[in-house]
């Protein structure tokens, strides 16, 4: 691993919480099976009182489930050049 990532990403990180991209990031880099990056960004919501996030905050993805997947499902096809199905 490039020795120079993590400050990388704490820089990369920073700037989108500055402009507003998220209110908070949690981030997990893994390479050869083993985690070798494990930080928390910000806050969990834009609110003052809001907890810091930390390395080990956990989100709730499940809203997303439907529209990544269906999404997935939808392009898979059309980028292969085959009609997508329905």
């Amino acid at each position: 691993m490039d020795s120079t990532l993590p400050a990388r990403l704490d820089s990369i990180i920073r700037v989108g919480i500055a402009e507003g991209a998220a209110p908070g990031v949690s981030i997990a880099v893994g390479r050869y099976g083993r985690l070798v990056h494990l930080k928390g960004y910000g806050q969990l919501d834009y609110s003052a009182s809001s907890p810091a996030v930390d390395a080990g905050t956990i989100y709730d993805l499940a809203p997303l489930t439907k529209v990544v997947a269906t999404t997935t499902s939808a392009m898979v096809p059309e980028e292969s050049g085959k009609p997508a199905p329905g």
